[in-house]
């Protein structure tokens, strides 16, 4: 396991589903955040970090990289 700090699942699905309703508002980042009362800059991180850590999934991975060809990559066992 890799060494660090332990993920905290639920802010990650909190602002999972705060940057979801913010691409479906409407308002500008700086507008929806406020309404919301989260602080711009954490917004930016939780936006890119989260962008990172689905590239980071290993299924995701396998799924874009076989997308040119149809098909998912990987040894095709189960």
């Amino acid at each position: 396991m890799a060494k660090g700090k332990v993920r905290d699942k639920g802010k990650e699905a909190w602002y999972r589903r705060t940057v979801c309703r913010e691409r479906q508002g409407g308002l500008s980042v700086r507008a929806f955040c406020q309404k919301q009362g989260v602080r711009a800059a954490a917004f930016y991180f939780w936006r890119r970090e989260l962008v990172r850590r689905e590239a980071a999934r290993p299924v995701a991975a396998a799924f874009r990289a076989g997308a040119a060809g149809g098909e998912p990559s990987g040894n095709g066992s189960r």
